[in-house]
């Protein structure tokens, strides 16, 4: 399993080289910027009102249980990104 940088880098490369070229074939040079590209888009991740929103609304829905689980919690993150993904400028 990669990590989230990896998987960032890997979506900005194919994005960048319109899926011609295989992430593992890039040069050194190449993959580090992509990774550096990566590590400055994930911490840009700031949540606005709107993402927190989003979040709320999936913990809230989630809430009847005394707990949550690990899948539960990325199901929680997973509806913040996307919320990221589809929130307008």
């Amino acid at each position: 399993m990669s990590t989230m940088v990896e998987r960032v880098a890997r979506a900005i490369a194919d994005h960048f080289t319109n899926g011609n070229e295989q992430y593992d074939d890039l040069s050194e040079y190449e993959r580090i910027t992509y990774v550096a590209s990566a590590r400055a888009a994930i911490e840009a991740m700031e949540p606005t009102g709107f993402i927190e929103e989003a979040g709320w609304q999936k913990l809230r829905s989630m809430l009847s249980e005394d707990w949550l689980s690990l899948d539960e919690v990325g199901e929680v993150f997973k509806a913040m990104i996307q919320a990221a993904l589809k929130e307008q400028a």
